[in-house]
């Protein structure tokens, strides 16, 4: 029996059936209609609120850097050093419309973070001030870095604080390549070393200085979308029902052996491994069906925008590929007990636990921290997180760990799934 013939026989049983039909397709859309609706007062102006980022300052940076970059500066001050510095871009009129900072120690901002008093420690290393003496020599080799701890249950937040600071590292290596070719160009044309000090570099790093990449990471900022309730519940409810997926997928192999298909089939030498991928080829197949149609009537019907197509293709793949590796262990498990209640537990009491967790029902911003941390545990959760940053207008660079850990957690179920399959042949 070839693969795409046990695919093809899993998905026609569950297509061909009314009940599960209306249950992971009918049901989910009514859902999202009366919590949307119900629940809309959460969400102010059509987007949930986003609070004024709050973030703690660690300078490790030495009196004497500072002092070794005014000089580079200029003794006549024909260079305002100051204007370099990250302070220069947290207090600018811009910035400090939505961003508040505190400079502190160590300890205490680890403190603050953990107790969620800020979204982010920004840590400005030990010898940065000397890195940036060298942007102002010509001297300077590769990036600047400046270190970033997010708070887990703001991602939002903290990405703003993280995209401002690598706003301002990536300007100011921009700053120490152009350097590094005037002066290249100035010495292969023949200016003598010592006549460097005369070129007029006031004019040049001024313009150096106010490049737009800072400015154009603010208004990329500022032109996050916020979700509307509409947005948000679309969301949370395909995530909580493609567990059901899972759940529908647990039945196969149990059937197979109710029915005597499966003896058969190993007996004509389908392995185990072939057995259990095409089973989980069917269950992936089932879970982007049901993303495709739910997300594409939320769009339909409430004319919602989910961004980057490629990037909301790239987000159902890897949820559908943990919803995989969820629905082979519980296939496996039901196989294992011969016991139907099996799925039947999972979609009345665990699936209900995920959904809970993974914010299915109240957006996480509102709710306590462990929630969030939480979250990152469940495959709805992880769903949850990387579609609304999708939405939202968050770079991939954001949205790439929660795809991440979709993807270990399909993987890993799957072959917790595969390792619990029994070896001996069930009659």
């Amino acid at each position: 029996m070839k693969m795409t013939d046990i695919i093809k026989k899993d998905l026609r049983v569950v297509l061909r059936d009314r009940v599960a039909l209306i249950f992971i397709f009918l049901m989910p859309i009514v859902l999202i209609t009366i919590l949307s609706f119900a629940l809309g007062g959460m969400f102010d102006s059509g987007g949930v609120t986003i609070d004024r980022v709050r973030i703690a300052v660690v300078d490790n940076t030495a009196p004497d850097e500072t002092l070794a970059l005014s000089r580079a500066a200029g003794k006549d001050g024909a260079f305002d050093a100051g204007s370099l510095s990250l302070y220069a871009v947290l207090d600018s009129d811009e910035v400090s419309q939505f961003l508040s900072y505190t400079v502190t120690d160590e300890q205490t901002a680890r403190t603050q973070l953990e107790n969620g008093e800020i979204d982010a420690v920004v840590t400005i290393p030990k010898g940065f001030v000397s890195g940036m003496t060298g942007v102002m020599t010509g001297a300077g080799k590769g990036g600047l870095h400046i270190d970033v701890m997010r708070a887990k249950d703001r991602s939002l937040q903290a990405g703003i604080a993280a995209g401002i600071v690598r706003a301002y590292t990536d300007t100011l290596s921009d700053l120490s390549a152009d350097m590094s070719i005037l002066l290249d160009t100035a010495l292969k044309g023949g200016i003598a070393p010592e006549a460097l000090g005369r070129l007029d570099f006031r004019s040049f790093m001024e313009g150096l200085s106010h490049k737009d990449s800072i400015s154009m990471d603010m208004r990329g900022i500022k032109a996050r979308k916020a979700l509307g309730s509409f947005s948000y519940y679309s969301i949370a409810i395909t995530c909580m029902f493609v567990l059901y997926a899972a759940g529908q997928g647990s039945s196969f192999l149990l059937t197979e052996s109710q029915e005597n298909t499966l003896p058969r089939l190993r007996a004509a030498g389908v392995s185990v491994k072939k057995l259990l991928l095409g089973k989980s080829v069917a269950v992936f197949c089932l879970c982007m069906i049901q993303l495709i149609v739910l997300l594409g009537l939320s769009t339909l019907a409430f004319g919602l925008d989910w961004g980057d197509p490629l990037v909301f293709v790239l987000i159902s793949v890897c949820v559908a590929v943990s919803i995989t590796g969820l629905g082979v262990l519980l296939m496996v498990l039901m196989y294992r007990t011969g016991n139907p209640a099996v799925g039947s537990v999972f979609q009345s009491v665990i699936a209900q636990v995920f959904a809970l967790f993974g914010g299915s029902f109240l957006p996480l911003s509102i709710l306590p921290a462990f929630f969030s941390t939480a979250a990152l545990f469940t495959p709805n959760g992880l769903a949850v997180m990387a579609y609304t940053g999708s939405v939202s207008g968050a770079p991939l660079s954001e949205i790439l760990p929660y795809l991440g850990g979709s993807v270990l957690m399909g993987i890993a179920l799957y072959f917790l799934g595969l390792k619990l399959f029994p070896k001996e042949r069930r009659a």
